[in-house]
């Protein structure tokens, strides 16, 4: 899985979530992650607001951007989406509608580690 994702450098994740409370720590919903490392990708959950965090590389230099979708309820399903595109376009939607854009400077998927799949 891992050289797939580097060697196209862009990814889609598609979830549905019916969170049951806000959380009161950040919270990994669905994450290409190992235990006490940086995760590759991550959708996460912190208190009722859902981010997605990416780990990029350019030039040599790691950073993790943060892309917040906003805020979602307890006991509600939602359908959530976000895809980066090798371009650096970052986009996520919540029930089709589109929720959140960033435009990152481009990177790559060099950095990251073999991880597990965690949901």
């Amino acid at each position: 899985m891992l050289a797939g994702f580097q060697a196209g450098n862009e990814l889609t994740i598609e979830v549905t979530i019916a969170p049951s409370a806000p959380t009161t720590q950040p919270t990994q919903v669905v994450a290409l992650s190992a235990k006490d490392a940086t995760p590759n990708f991550a959708l996460v959950q912190d208190g009722n607001q859902l981010e997605f965090v990416l780990k990029l590389t350019h030039l040599g230099i790691t950073s993790e951007p943060r892309l917040t979708l906003g805020p979602i309820e307890s006991g509600t399903a939602r359908h959530v989406v976000v895809t980066h595109s090798k371009s650096g376009v970052t986009t996520g939607y919540i029930d089709g509608k589109k929720v959140a854009e960033a435009v990152t400077r481009p990177g790559d998927f060099s950095a990251w580690a073999s991880q597990s799949l965690v949901f």
